[in-house]
């Protein structure tokens, strides 16, 4: 796996949509009145008395936009790496919406890096819905 930055001009470029989304989330989780309006009930949970993998994931977007990490990354430690990843691409793709600064790009030079890489995914996942289950049950 290799890191690049790609110089290529691009006009559909996903990072600033992406950008979008990412602030979108994150003023969301921040200004939104939830306390005004209830938060749906996991269909999971209520079905199985399990949380799913993404169980507090909204708690955790809420708490982590409030400044309480420590809260977030209790309540579902990897929806709180993803706020912090979101957190870290709003800045990046600013720079490239507004300097039109070169797109970094991941290239894979087998397609077993990429078998690794979605097993470590996958791995995470698993570990953190193991997580949830033992916490949050």
């Amino acid at each position: 796996m290799k890191w690049t930055w790609d110089k290529t001009p691009g006009r559909n470029d996903l990072e600033v949509v992406g950008g979008l989304v990412a602030l979108s989330l994150l003023a969301g989780a921040r200004f939104y009145p939830f306390g005004r309006f209830p938060v749906p009930h996991c269909r999971f949970r209520d079905l199985t008395h399990y949380p799913c993998p993404t169980c507090g994931g909204t708690h955790t977007f809420i708490a982590m936009a409030h400044a309480r990490l420590a809260e977030g990354f209790h309540t579902n430690p990897l929806a709180a790496l993803f706020f912090i990843a979101l957190a870290l691409f709003i800045p990046y793709a600013a720079a490239r919406l507004i300097f039109h600064t070169p797109k970094l790009r991941v290239q894979f030079r087998s397609g077993r890096e990429k078998v690794i890489l979605a097993a470590i995914v996958a791995l995470l996942a698993l570990g953190n819905w193991v997580y949830l289950v033992a916490t949050l049950r």
